[in-house]
């Protein structure tokens, strides 16, 4: 419930500095879809565990610095929790997460263009106690580089759909469509 009203805070901050009268300022919205390359075995309960993805959506404020370099700061969290699987469980166990991010992105020139991006991603992922304390599970709190690559459509005036994939850490990555305004 706490990383739900920091995610709102954050929205609200970054979606009251995105009506800027300068041109160069953007906002945008975007679904993703998380994918959680996580699994593991739990020899203490003799269990194997395996994180399915999670449907996500997100905000995007960016900062033009040219044509082709911008800053951009990007919220996404998870829409609902993810099960976790599990082998003889006899309960369901589920986990989400939340996402605050940084990136450098270059944008080729054209109508259609390339995307490329690089920055830092801090991951609050919410999982059950038992499991936290695995190896194998993933950090609850951690900042890591993040990188992604992805297409961009010219729509129209200052807009601009968006089809991306960022990877946030080994463990997990996003998919994502958006549009920037």
């Amino acid at each position: 419930m706490i990383k739900k009203i920091v995610s709102l805070a954050g929205l609200s901050f970054l979606l009251s500095t995105a009506h800027a009268a300068d041109a160069t300022y953007y906002f945008g919205v975007k679904v993703a879809d998380m994918n959680a390359d996580i699994s593991g075995y739990d020899a203490g309960t003799s269990q194997s565990y395996e994180y399915d993805n999670v449907s996500a959506a997100g905000l995007v404020i960016g900062y033009r610095v040219d044509r082709e370099l911008s800053l951009e700061g990007e919220i996404t969290t998870s829409l609902g929790s993810g099960d976790i699987s599990s082998t003889g469980a006899a309960t369901q166990n589920e986990w989400d997460v939340t996402t605050f991010a940084i990136h450098g992105v270059y944008k080729s020139r054209g109508i259609t263009h390339v995307r490329l991006k690089a920055g830092l991603t801090y991951a609050m992922i919410d999982q059950p106690d038992a499991l936290k304390n695995n190896t194998w599970a993933p950090d609850e709190n951690a900042a890591s580089f993040s990188y992604g690559i992805g297409l961009g459509f010219e729509t129209g005036t200052d807009k601009e759909l968006v089809i991306e994939w960022t990877r946030i850490s080994d463990e997990l990555s996003i998919l994502g469509v958006g549009i920037n305004f």
